[in-house]
């Protein structure tokens, strides 16, 4: 209240001293002063219009410099790069994808990439979402820090969507010489490996890798790589052969090891043959062992489209023999 009434008062005084000095001024013409009364007189003003006018210059700064902070900063766009939280990230249109906010999904089958476009079904319910992909990427990092097989299938971790289903990290084997790395899922479509839950080291060590060696050692063949087992619930996505999984080719001639492996060979050239046409047209005129053609594939969900050997995967998406769907992979536009 001190500093109020301080403030008018100057105020006052500044707008004394203006009139005063026009006063003067008007006296100066008609009043004649000896000269050393004269000085004396000028000497006193100048003094006081000092006195007055520097603090008024001072107010004047102070209400100029109040009323620039008082001023807002003008915001800034919204950049996705620049949210560092997933709520945030995810209801600006952008992607959440391990720990970071980007502009879209690198890869369309990384399954550690969340958004409204990639998870439609959770676009209203952005908070449920969120708490998916912080569980999910506290699982990466847990099974992420083992370092071999045995530790890593030995570590359980509770599934992100369904925290009441409880399986072990999966060890997937990247190399003949038995190098890997430890992950939350069983398929990494991003990396091209497949997991096990189990850990069988002579699946992994000596010898020239084959489909017969590989299933006479009671390990599980997938086209090109010897694993541990398969993983019944991606057995139809991912062609994983063992001696348990394909008992009904035990009848007639040949050993049933021999059936296996040929089965193998043709299916697993089959789907090299489709997986690398990314044009619809392209897919459904590549044939593939035994005359049939390729067929092409759209997610109902995203949109995408691909093109696979046929039938329908675990997923529910089924193969197609026309475009009306789909006409390039990461696409749902027809060409």
């Amino acid at each position: 209240m001190q500093d109020v009434r301080q403030l008018s008062r100057l105020r006052s005084a500044c707008s004394k001293s203006s009139q005063n000095h026009s006063t003067t001024n008007n006296n100066n013409e008609h009043n004649l002063y000896p000269t050393k009364q004269l000085k004396i007189l000028f000497k006193k003003i100048t003094l006081t219009l000092l006195a007055i006018v520097t603090p008024c210059n001072s107010l004047a700064a102070a209400q100029t410099q109040e009323g620039q902070e008082g001023q807002s900063p003008a915001s800034e766009p919204f950049t996705c790069e620049a949210a560092n939280e997933c709520r945030d990230c995810a209801s600006n249109g952008c992607t959440w994808t391990k720990g970071a906010c980007q502009d879209h999904c690198e890869d369309m089958f990384d399954l550690r990439c969340y958004s409204t476009e990639t998870h439609p079904f959770w676009a209203n319910i952005i908070d449920y979402m969120c708490e998916v992909a912080d569980k999910d990427e506290e699982n990466w990092a847990t099974c992420g820090s083992k370092q071999d097989c045995a530790t890593c299938t030995y570590t359980m971790i509770h599934e992100a969507v369904d925290e009441g289903y409880e399986h072990p990290c999966y060890w997937h084997l990247e190399d003949l010489a038995g190098t890997g790395s430890c992950k939350p899922t069983s398929v990494d479509e991003v990396g091209g490996t497949i997991g096990a839950d189990t850990c069988l080291e002579r699946c992994f060590l000596g010898g020239t890798y084959s489909c017969a060696s590989c299933l006479d050692m009671g390990c599980s063949w997938t086209g090109d790589l010897c694993i541990p087992s398969c993983n019944s619930d991606y057995l139809d996505d991912i062609n994983c052969y063992s001696q348990s999984s394909h008992d009904n080719l035990q009848e007639g001639n040949g050993t049933m090891i021999d059936k296996i492996c040929t089965l193998a060979e043709v299916e697993y050239g089959d789907r090299n043959v489709c997986s690398v046409q990314t044009d619809c047209h392209e897919c459904l005129e590549t044939y593939k062992h035994g005359g049939d053609t390729c067929q092409w594939y759209t997610d109902d969900v995203t949109g995408w489209g691909w093109c696979g050997t046929g039938e329908c995967d675990s997923f529910g998406n089924c193969g197609t023999t026309t475009c009306q769907h789909g006409g390039v992979r990461g696409s749902s536009k027809t060409p």
